[in-house]
């Protein structure tokens, strides 16, 4: 096709480029991410979803200390349901009764520095 008499030019990211771009990010316009131009645009998660990381709130992620590495716990075709794997993320196996449980039953004070004695929750 021709756009002011000149062809359209044809750019495949996922060849060109180290960013794969998958799930929600296809289909994206370019702008979305390359703000402020085409070079030198950062690949990490938070660089462009600083604002979501923000303002959650179940968990809340920065008072949590989560990672701003997205990926650790979400997929790019979906936010939720979330990835996390307590079993291998953590120091702390989810076993037996611990199996199920709603985090914030563990984590009502965060989710950096918990306690894995027994006594401290029970």
């Amino acid at each position: 096709s021709h756009f002011n008499g000149l062809e359209a030019a044809i750019f495949n990211h996922n060849t060109s480029t180290t960013f794969q771009l998958t799930g929600g990010h296809t289909g994206v316009a370019c702008i979305s991410c390359h703000t402020l131009g085409y070079t030198g645009t950062s690949t990490a998660c938070v660089s462009c979803h600083q604002n979501k990381y923000n303002a959650t709130t179940n968990p809340g992620h920065v008072a949590a200390k989560f990672s701003t590495d997205c990926k650790i716990c979400h997929t790019s075709s979906a936010w939720k349901p979330s990835t996390y794997n307590h079993n291998t993320s953590t120091t702390f196996p989810l076993t037996g009764s611990h199996i199920g449980v709603a985090c914030i039953s563990c984590h009502s004070k965060g989710y950096a520095g918990i306690s894995t004695l027994c006594a401290s929750c029970h």
